[in-house]
């Protein structure tokens, strides 16, 4: 029996830096391939873990993977309807994923202190 997000997180003794909450992820990774899926997303001290709705499908980004953050308008033909910009992780080894999540600046901002 899998455990949800929120058993996992009060397991976990990473420190939890962005709580759960609702996100759609585009992009490409070597390990999850390609991506175009709506979930669960949170932010620890070591990772970004993004879970799907429905599916089992689950995608972890180290944060020592992440080598650049930026923002865009589009990505992947993706728009958010609200028009705010998406936050576009660019990661070692030539992935590339967008974040749509409720706050960019907020998450660029925790992952850049947490990966210094």
């Amino acid at each position: 029996m899998s455990q949800t997000i929120v058993e996992e997180i009060e397991k976990s003794p990473d420190e939890i830096l962005m709580f759960p909450e609702v996100a759609s992820i585009r992009g490409f990774t070597e390990e999850a391939g390609k991506l175009k899926d709506d979930g669960i997303i949170y932010l620890s001290d070591k990772k970004v873990v993004f879970q799907h709705l429905t599916k089992k499908k689950r995608v972890e980004i180290e944060l020592s993977d992440i080598q650049k953050i930026s923002e865009a308008e589009t990505y992947m033909n993706s728009a958010r309807k609200d028009k705010k910009k998406v936050c576009i992780l660019q990661l070692r080894g030539g992935g590339q994923v967008g974040l749509f999540v409720a706050d960019n600046k907020l998450w660029e901002k925790k992952i850049k202190k947490a990966n210094k």
